[in-house]
């Protein structure tokens, strides 16, 4: 993995490499900002970045979970890589049923690091996110399509188009009393919504749009998440949380 070092506690200093870290379990914040316990800022457009640099390619820097063929599986593990590029850190290390993290060797990854319906309890969890109506959605928000209450695929918006005005003309409606028809003047360009584009693995899609995925009759609910700018201060820290992760070079 990228970055991963262990931290080295020498006489009561910590020496770090540049990036998010823990101290013996404490979330102290990131470096390089105005205090320790500084307020991380969720970068959208680095998590896009990343989202659209990889979305039909594999980061031989992170563990795959396409299997041995490739089809299917690496949906959120993909859409996680992307939230990390852009600013969140792991969380808890202690449980892979509770944390968020994903290392090469132990502890490993977690089940909501990687698995469809894990990530959405730790979004709505966490908050890190909330959700949201489908207008609402912006770049480096999050998708997710599910079925009789089991979410099954995940993925990021990484592309929009502005929004669309419809010009509208006039109408013939029949008058409510005579009888006779009476033309209503055109109320001219409506707005008929933004375009939304969505990057995932599982499959690989790239800006693909997004109604295609909502049209598939697979999927009976859409799940809209609205990702926070402030990423929260981690609630769970554990004492395994000795580990440094430096910035990656993506």
């Amino acid at each position: 993995m990228p970055g991963v070092t262990h931290s080295h506690v020498l006489g009561g200093s910590l020496l770090l490499d540049a990036g998010m870290y823990f101290v013996r379990g404490r979330y102290i914040g990131q470096l390089g900002v105005s205090g320790p316990m500084a307020p991380l800022i969720y970068n959208r457009r680095a998590a896009v970045d990343y989202a659209r640099k990889w979305a039909l390619h594999y980061n031989a820097d992170w563990p795959s979970h396409a299997g041995v063929t490739g089809g299917g599986g690496d949906c959120t593990n993909f859409i996680s890589q992307a939230l990390y590029a852009g600013g969140w850190p792991m969380e808890d290390i202690s449980l892979k049923s509770r944390g968020w993290f994903s290392y090469s060797n132990e502890p490993g990854t977690s089940h909501s690091w990687a698995g469809a319906q894990p990530f959405s309890i730790y979004l709505r969890s966490s908050g890190r996110a909330r959700r949201c109506r489908r207008y609402e959605l912006d770049l480096g928000d999050i998708v997710q399509l599910a079925a009789h209450g089991h979410v099954h695929h995940t993925v990021m918006v990484t592309k929009v188009e502005p929004e669309m005005m419809l010009d509208v003309p006039a109408v013939l409606q029949d008058a409510p009393i005579d009888g006779s028809t009476v033309c209503r003047p055109s109320p001219g360009p409506v707005p008929a919504g933004k375009l939304f584009f969505v990057s995932s693995h599982s499959s690989d899609r790239l800006d693909y749009p997004l109604t295609e995925w909502e049209q598939l009759s697979v999927y009976d609910e859409r799940i809209y998440w609205k990702i926070n700018d402030v990423i929260p201060p981690m609630p769970r820290p554990s004492w395994r949380s000795q580990l440094v992760r430096s910035n990656a070079q993506w």
